[in-house]
């Protein structure tokens, strides 16, 4: 038999894929044994029958086709190969990912963990519907879910999905989207109740399954996976969820199901896109604006919601991506044209909201520590109607010895008294019986180098609003997004004006360039030599080498660069990519320097 060569991608960061030959009939998809470097690999098939580029003598032989192991599918190769153009990471990154050769014993014992605090947070949720609101027993309960669901991990602070009723509502707003999907455009679903959200999807799915194609339903993180799963299994039992808190072989069990499945449902995060989808005839992304979308390290850095959208063009799938607070990013694809918004109003008006200056109130002797007068009227009032209260901060260092929560209790001493937490320790729906809010040190949402952090605070206190009235201390309360609660505005068109003004995401597309380095002056000598060769291509504004505001130790350095969204975008973020790996080959400087498309912030 004549010999063949082919290309095989590696799991491997390579911006090449390696010619190998072999005797054997293989095609593309197939899983090969290869070596490289004194080391063997498993790689996949991606070319036959190619010419190598390198003498044919140098072309080494295949050692193995590995038919023991699942095959690629071409629609994985096709999506890998546009993640990797549009991320500026290789196909090898994401084949790795995708394709994980296996879990060490950390990674096993994570999910066992991760399965285990699982079923004491179902446990005490069980527990806690049987014990009568406003009792000591239901604080403890709730303090202890809170801590369960900080630590199964919540994407942002307040967007998750809420605990569903047995129940769902009815869907008659599924027709609308239906139609508007019609259109061909991805369609943008703005909803503030959770759980009609849900009933509009389960009702486009249950469609789907019976024309037999397939769909994918993005979550943003465990814990929404999780809190979803009851409801949606209810309504289609053969549903599959895929997330983090999986073991492996349970992963690879649903892999397997996936790719032999005619017409399935596959739930769960961001990774799940990476499973072998094919036939695809719908993909919905709920709580689109979640920053849990964005994978941060390692690479392949993408966000979910926008590959997910890759992943639906690939495969000519409707696309539903919904939320209660949209992103800025899909409302100005909306308000483009790109995307269809449907807004369904909400059943019950948001909440009143009040802002207490707390610079004012100390220069009245108006605070007692760090609870204003007005605020501790507030709750006395809500409390004396039979209502309940929740007090809560930004972050959990915010009271590290509990005094904040002592004072509270001291003030409103009883079964009754408000509950004291923190934004990370709160899911969407766990208000029951609650009337009003009380955020503390409102400024801290609003503070940092995250160019995004006045939109995530405004998506942060309109999903507040919306579950009872809304108190807001803050040292200065003139701030745009605090000004747009109180005046009952919608407080987006400004935020994406600012962002115009300034060209910021989504007017323009970002890249972000990181340099980790423990030695300083190496740190200074080749971000400030990078940053040179960025600025030489003349692709868009740069910003930097500078220090992000969280690295304490002074070991990294941040290039920021600003591109125009117009048809020379991909061509623009390639010379990124061949500068940075240049500068990288020419100084010996691998795993130093990363590339971020598109960061969270």
């Amino acid at each position: 038999m004549p010999t063949n060569f082919i290309q095989v991608i590696l799991p491997l960061r390579l911006e090449w894929e390696p010619f190998y030959s072999t005797d054997a009939p293989v095609a593309v998809g197939d899983r090969v044994a290869v070596p490289l470097s004194g080391r063997e690999y498993i790689g996949v098939v991606s070319a036959t029958g190619v010419t190598p580029t390198v003498p044919p003598a140098s072309v080494k032989a295949v050692r193995s086709v590995e038919t023991g192991l699942e095959k690629v599918l071409p629609e994985e190769i096709l999506l890998w190969r546009q993640m990797a153009s549009y991320y500026l990471c290789t196909t090898g990154e994401i084949y790795r990912a995708a394709h994980s050769p296996g879990a060490t014993a950390d990674e096993e014992k994570a999910a066992a963990w991760a399965a285990e605090q699982q079923r004491r947070l179902a446990a005490k949720e069980a527990e806690l519907e049987k014990v009568r609101p406003g009792t000591k027993k239901e604080a403890a309960l709730r303090e202890g879910i809170a801590r369960l669901r900080e630590q199964l991990g919540r994407g942002d602070s307040i967007g998750g999905m809420a605990i569903l009723p047995e129940n769902l509502p009815d869907a008659p707003e599924a027709g609308l989207v239906r139609q508007a999907l019609a259109g061909g455009k991805t369609v943008l679903l703005e909803c503030a109740d959770d759980a009609r959200r849900t009933a509009i999807y389960l009702a486009l799915a249950q469609e789907t399954l019976a024309a037999g194609r397939s769909i994918l339903w993005l979550l943003p993180d465990n814990l929404s996976v999780h809190l979803a799963e009851p409801a949606i299994q209810a309504a289609i039992p053969d549903a599959m969820f895929y997330d983090g808190t999986r073991t492996l072989p349970a992963r690879r069990k649903i892999a397997a199901r996936v790719r032999a499945s005619g017409g399935y449902l596959a739930v769960g995060t961001r990774s799940a896109l990476l499973l072998p989808h094919h036939g695809l005839g719908l993909v919905i992304v709920e709580n689109e604006q979640d920053k849990a979308y964005k994978q941060e390290s390692p690479a392949p850095r993408y966000n979910g919601r926008d590959t997910a959208l890759m992943l639906a063009r690939i495969q000519s799938a409707a696309a539903v991506i919904g939320s209660a607070t949209p992103s800025l990013d899909s409302l100005y694809n909306a308000s483009t044209g790109r995307h269809t918004r449907i807004s369904i109003p909400s059943a019950t008006p948001p909440g009143a909201v009040m802002l207490i200056d707390t610079s004012a109130e100390k220069r009245k002797r108006g605070m007692d520590g760090e609870l204003s007068f007005k605020l501790l009227d507030a709750i006395g009032q809500t409390l004396s109607q039979g209502g309940r209260a929740l007090v809560l901060l930004p972050r959990k260092g915010f009271d590290p010895e509990g005094q904040i929560a002592a004072a509270v209790a001291a003030k409103f001493p009883g079964d009754g008294a408000p509950v004291c937490s923190h934004l990370g320790a709160v899911s969407g729906g766990d208000f029951p019986g609650v009337r009003l809010i009380c955020l503390l040190f409102g400024d801290a949402l609003l503070s940092g180098d995250d160019f995004r952090a006045d939109e995530r605070a405004l998506q942060t206190l309109r999903r507040l609003q919306a579950k009872a009235d809304l108190v807001i201390q803050a040292k200065s309360t003139e701030h745009p997004v605090f000004q747009a609660l109180v005046n009952g505005q919608d407080g987006t068109a400004a935020l994406l004006a600012e962002r115009s003004a300034f060209g910021y995401p989504p007017l323009s597309r970002m890249v972000r360039i990181v340099i980790h380095d423990k030695a300083p002056k190496r740190l200074a000598l080749l971000s400030g030599r990078l940053a040179s060769a960025l600025s030489a291509l003349g692709n868009g504004f740069i910003a930097g080498p500078y220090a992000p505001a969280r690295d304490e130790d002074g070991t990294v350095r941040h290039i920021r660069i600003l591109l125009p969204r117009d048809r020379f975008l991909q061509g623009r973020k390639k010379a990124i990519l061949d500068t940075v790996n240049a500068i990288i080959k020419d100084s010996k400087y691998p795993g130093h320097i990363t590339i971020d498309v598109d960061p969270a912030g």
